[in-house]
């Protein structure tokens, strides 16, 4: 493997590869709720913030003097969203099952992660949606989590830092696919470009006045958009 140069694909989850209808953010709340009976907690946007930052702002609003770690949080909020899921399936957005297995094709290119859940979340929304085995790599996907950061700014930067790690002698470039500002902002502070989806809350021209290298309305143009992150990871 020494010399050998792999793109790493990091792939944001929520609103960019699927559409879980709000099950997500409703087992979150589910969450809070049993840890915390009989407290309420303000309906707060969640697009583009890591679980962790998400818990603390909420978490502080029961009141209590000292917090549960947010692995306590963790545990449990994997095993709702699982139920919740189970219920209610998410669905792949257009285009984005047969770019991750086009991507999972491609010599060069590897499927990677730069997502605010924490990582038993990440597990379980793509387990539902039947695509995990395209990120495993060893049994673990290579990516940067939301359950030890306030915002996602450094993640795609610590996924990098993970491939140096597992694959020393291996260089890696990458590429970050998300909806959000706040993919494009992670992306920047890694050194890398950024391929903005406008899936979720955020136009393409917002995504594009906030330095996204390219943008597109969705993911179903495969072959045009492998093209384009050969392009973006040059």
């Amino acid at each position: 493997m020494s010399g050998e140069t792999t793109t790493l694909v990091l792939w944001d989850i929520d609103g960019t590869l699927l559409d879980g209808h709000g099950e997500g953010k409703r087992a979150f709340y589910a969450t809070l709720e049993r840890l915390f009976p009989g407290k309420t907690f303000s309906d707060i946007p969640m697009a583009g913030r890591t679980d962790f930052g998400i818990w603390h702002e909420l978490a502080r609003e029961a009141g209590a003097s000292d917090l549960p770690a947010f692995s306590v949080f963790g545990e449990l909020y994997a095993k709702v969203l699982e139920e919740f899921l189970a219920a209610n399936p998410p669905w792949l957005l257009a285009g984005a099952g047969e770019l991750l297995r086009a991507v999972d094709a491609h010599p060069g290119f590897h499927n990677g992660l730069v997502t605010g859940n924490f990582f038993q979340g990440t597990r379980v929304k793509l387990q539902a949606l039947g695509v995990w085995d395209l990120f495993a790599l060893d049994g673990t996907p290579v990516g940067g989590y939301g359950d030890h950061v306030p915002d996602k700014g450094p993640l795609a930067r610590e996924a990098l830092e993970a491939w140096a790690a597992r694959f020393p002698g291996r260089e890696a470039k990458a590429v970050v696919v998300g909806d959000t500002p706040e993919d494009v902002r992670c992306a920047k502070v890694a050194g890398i470009g950024c391929l903005g989806v406008a899936t979720g809350d955020y136009s393409m021209q917002a995504l594009s006045d906030c330095g996204a290298e390219a943008v597109v309305p969705d993911l179903s143009d495969t072959a045009s958009l492998i093209e384009l992150l050969e392009r973006i990871a040059a």
